[in-house]
């Protein structure tokens, strides 16, 4: 995810293969339990059996990693636009709710359908 976690994610919510927060967390069954993106692994392991990418070890299957995916959803993360005055933190699972009202983010003009160009951040729109 593009989120930024405040306080940083420890790495056992970090994926195995591509080091970001986990995105639909699957626990490979292997000796030590890593984690993985279901797609990360999806893309790297395809059609062999399952196995760990990180030691090796062949495995029956993978299985989702529901209690991980709860945790991340609720941990504490910024809003991407803090560089430009946003104070907003929260869950992660309410960071798109967020982004979607948040004054800092960059909007286009309602009538850019009509030709206008005119883009600012959502709380200068008005003055347009």
């Amino acid at each position: 995810t593009d989120a930024k976690f405040d306080p940083e994610l420890p790495q056992v919510m970090k994926c195995g293969i591509c080091k970001f927060a986990l995105k639909v967390p699957i626990q490979v069954p292997c000796t030590v339990g890593h984690r993985f993106c279901k797609t990360c692994y999806g893309s790297l392991v395809q059609d062999a059996p399952p196995y760990c990418p990180v030691d090796g070890e062949v495995v029956d299957a993978v299985h989702p990693d529901m209690n991980c995916r709860r945790e991340i959803e609720n941990s504490n993360v910024v809003c991407g636009n803090d560089f430009i005055g946003c104070q907003w933190h929260g869950p992660l699972k309410e960071l798109k709710s967020h982004k979607r009202d948040c004054n800092y983010s960059m909007v286009s003009c309602p009538n850019k359908r009509h030709g206008c160009d005119f883009r600012s951040q959502m709380s200068d729109l008005s003055a347009h």
